[in-house]
């Protein structure tokens, strides 16, 4: 399988090295190699952080990328990275406005923004979320699923649909298998802590 070329998403690179640094389930300290500071993030509302980051403190979030073709402002260690295939390519979300950014690389579906809608509700005021009116097998997209199981346990410690030998991401899409892999880290601290 050829590439055509390479995607590199520096929120995605930061948040899940977060995340593989300081689970707790991670024991053996794996390293993560994309290392870069987070000043490269700009304003820093993209919904990665939105998905990432329990101390969100934004009212909205992006979702929408462009690609940088100024390699000066690409930090110098990914920019090394990258050389390796001549054809990657590296985005950002750092714009409000659709003229500059366009491009939906994640392919977020109706459903998906539907669900980080909630999820920003959440981060805002915990409270204000009600799960009730959302059916979790109409949600068509893995990553409104993986939301959705993210909301019901926070709100309601209930993590049932999760508990399934059969992941919920696909294994090929990144963003997918950190969310997941994210939530099962919070399950398992939870579970650790609790005398379940």
């Amino acid at each position: 399988m050829s590439l055509i070329y390479t995607k590199v998403v520096p929120d995605l690179l930061f948040y899940t090295e977060k995340f593989v640094l300081g689970s707790t389930a991670n024991k053996s300290r794996i390293d993560f190699s994309g290392t870069f500071n987070i000043d490269y993030l700009g304003e820093n509302k993209s919904f990665i952080r939105l998905l990432f980051d329990e101390n969100y403190d934004q009212t909205t979030y992006r979702y929408l990328y462009r690609e940088e073709l100024d390699k000066n402002s690409i930090p110098g260690n990914i920019f090394r990275r990258m050389k390796v295939y001549s054809s990657s390519k590296y985005y950002v979300c750092d714009s409000d406005s659709t003229s500059v950014c366009n491009i939906n690389i994640f392919n977020l579906q109706p459903k998906d923004l539907e669900m980080l809608d909630n999820l920003l509700h959440y981060r805002i005021d915990s409270t204000s979320v009600n799960l009730i009116q959302i059916v979790y097998n109409s949600l068509n997209t893995r990553l409104s699923k993986l939301i959705y199981c993210y909301l019901n346990f926070k709100i309601n410690s209930d993590y049932s649909i999760f508990d399934s030998p059969n992941p919920i991401s696909e294994s090929l899409d990144v963003l997918e298998s950190f969310y997941e892999a994210f939530i099962s880290d919070l399950i398992f601290v939870y579970l650790s802590n609790s005398n379940i």
